[in-house]
């Protein structure tokens, strides 16, 4: 890869992650490091949301963060020594019913 193609995609990615920011607006979440966990991880970005936002579902990990995978990132965060509470909530499914959901909250150290 050339020189000029390196800042060519460096440049599409910083498009990339404004154009993300505008369409997301306060959601937006740039995943700023936390004691242990590393920049712009699943981890550093689901840490910098709950400080925000107080509680995430499946459902916001997915929207929000595009993580799939939000209960495999809390078990992770517990194993370093982050603490959250979990309550199960009724939402509203695609076909009109009522099913639960976890939600998880951040307990702060």
């Amino acid at each position: 890869m050339s020189y000029k193609d390196i800042i060519i995609e460096q440049m599409n990615k910083d498009k990339f992650k404004e154009q993300l920011k505008n369409s997301l607006g306060d959601r937006y979440i740039d995943g700023s490091a936390k004691d242990n966990v590393k920049d712009n991880t699943h981890e550093g970005r689901l840490l910098d949301y709950l400080e925000k936002f107080g509680s995430i579902t499946s459902l916001q990990a997915i929207q929000d963060l595009g993580n799939t995978r939000l209960s495999g990132t809390i078990y992770t965060l517990k194993r370093k020594g982050y603490t959250f509470n979990t309550e199960s909530v009724s939402v509203p499914n695609r076909f009109g019913g009522k099913t639960k959901v976890a939600k998880y909250y951040y307990i702060k150290k």
